[in-house]
């Protein structure tokens, strides 16, 4: 067993503390725009074992105006959800899954022994946000639980994600310094990377010899979303043009293990991490086809993630949004053009199309909030029979199936009412909610549970996908029905990391 364990905490090594501009202004800090972009962490060499498992990002969150340089303070109208008093301060709103996750958007780790890259995560808040979804519950949301202390408040954020936008008022607490810590939500959060997931690493000369932990941040259009896809003409006041964030007080805190002899002598030097790799590709038919020779060994599992071709780094809408295919009818997945793992394809029965006629959209078919239509189907989500693609999503992304998905079928009612919510006659009200967002995709799972892996060198996974995008037709959203859809997939697969040869084979 270890001899002890030692807590650390470390600043950023380019270090840009916030300064006070006066009032409530500030300036500096690390966010995407008028500060330092990325983050360096510096961890030392030692000849002692960093303990992964305790390893956090703490720090502060900022709301402020990019023209003026000011933190968002006042409270007037703040608890208002809609009408043309709504404030800059409510309409800003973070991703309900991830939370200041989203101002992350790549990791990089290196040996300090050569500089060599070790870890590369791209599209970080992404995977980040997936995975907190699917590992929560609702109750997980409370106040002070340790899901939301990175700030995410789930399905929650309706009425709580606009509190922390509201920094404390300087002028009102005699607050000097924008140094002071009462200024800016504390965050803490565990970095979703595959090598700080893989066990303690040794430090010393002989394997990594100190690590150097980069952090590039993500742009504001893909933190902040409206709370409304579309503001009415008198909401002037509720748009995010020159919203930012701004984070202080970063630092990278966890423990080193001083091992005995047995620790030392049991180490193993080659680590297996759960890794990821993002590719991109896109949908811009309703009957469309996606392929990739991944030239990986051991995948796990492949997991299609699907987003409007305007939905990225977009104030109006919600980045980390992930929904089905527009429409989905069918879909086929294959390895090498024969179907795999599945031998039949999934067919999505009822769906959009087959249920409405006479181009007739859902909204006209089913009973929303208690306004019954002649046809008596009382949910949205009684027109979608897509149990079976949810289920292998589900295991494509764990393994197995979830025990704590937060995609409930209340949630996909309250998201396909924004998604057919268009602006009406009434210029101070907003329309088309982006506070109910899906965590859901298509996905083929490998590992049956009993953690199995596939062979993907130079062989090609296949994936056919039948649904309404690009379609125009009445029947989907006019938000969407005339777009492509962009695929971010994410192939889950083993991968091994010699930490005293600095080798990764995958």
């Amino acid at each position: 067993m270890p001899v002890q364990k030692k807590y650390f905490s470390i600043s950023p090594m380019n270090e840009n503390p916030v300064i006070s501009g006066g009032g409530n202004a500030i300036t500096q800090g690390f966010t995407h725009r008028q500060g330092n972009p990325t983050v360096r962490f510096s961890i030392p060499a030692k000849e002692m074992l960093l303990e992964t498992d305790s390893l956090r990002l703490v720090g502060q969150f900022i709301v402020k105006t990019s023209n003026d340089n000011n933190m968002i303070v006042a409270k007037t109208n703040l608890d208002d959800n809609n009408g043309a008093n709504l404030a800059r301060a409510t309409s800003a709103n973070i991703p309900n899954f991830g939370g200041v996750q989203a101002c992350i958007d790549k990791v990089v780790i290196q040996s300090k022994k050569s500089n060599v890259e070790l870890s590369n995560t791209t599209n970080y808040s992404m995977n980040a946000s997936l995975m907190e979804g699917y590992r929560n519950s609702q109750r997980d949301y409370a106040y002070g639980e340790p899901a939301n202390q990175a700030l995410s408040q789930g399905h929650n954020a309706t009425n709580s994600n606009r509190r922390y936008n509201v920094n404390a008022d300087q002028a009102a607490q005699a607050l000097s310094s924008p140094a002071n810590k009462q200024i800016g939500q504390h965050f803490s959060m565990k970095l979703e990377v595959d090598m700080l997931n893989a066990g303690d690493l040794h430090l010393g000369q002989g394997f990594l010899n100190g690590l150097l932990v980069t952090l590039h941040l993500a742009p504001d259009s893909a933190v902040f979303s409206q709370r409304f896809r579309e503001i009415a003409t008198n909401q002037a006041n509720a748009g995010l043009d020159n919203v930012m964030y701004v984070l202080k007080n970063l630092k990278l805190e966890g423990r080193y293990v001083q091992p005995d002899a047995d620790d030392l002598r049991n180490y193993q030097a080659v680590k297996l991490m759960n890794s990821k790799l993002n590719v991109l590709n896109d949908l811009h038919s309703d009957d469309n086809a996606l392929q990739y020779t991944p030239q990986l060994s051991s995948v796990k599992s492949v997991i299609n993630l699907f987003l409007d071709n305007d939905q990225q780094n977009n104030k109006s809408l919600q980045q980390n949004n992930f929904k089905m295919p527009l429409g989905l009818k069918e879909v086929e997945q294959s390895k090498d053009n024969l179907r795999h793992p599945l031998s039949y394809p999934v067919k999505v029965q009822p769906n959009t199309a087959s249920t409405t006629n006479a181009g007739a959209s859902l909204t006209t078919l089913a009973e929303v909030y208690g306004n019954r239509t002649t046809t008596g189907i009382e949910r949205l989500s009684d027109l979608h029979g897509d149990a079976e693609v949810r289920v292998h999503f589900e295991r494509a992304l764990l393994g197995r199936q979830s025990e704590k998905n937060v995609n409930s079928i209340g949630t996909l009612d309250s998201m396909l009412v924004a998604d057919y919510q268009a602006l009406g006659a009434d210029a101070n009200n907003a329309a088309g909610s982006n506070l109910h967002p899906q965590l859901l995709g298509i996905g083929a799972d490998y590992s049956y549970g009993l953690g199995n892996s596939i062979n993907y060198v130079n062989r090609d996974y296949g994936a056919s996908i039948k649904s309404g995008v690009a379609a125009g037709q009445a029947i989907y959203p006019a938000m969407s029905n005339s777009k492509s859809e962009v695929v971010q997939t994410y192939l889950k697969h083993l991968s091994a990391l010699d930490t005293a040869k600095l080798v990764k084979t995958q």
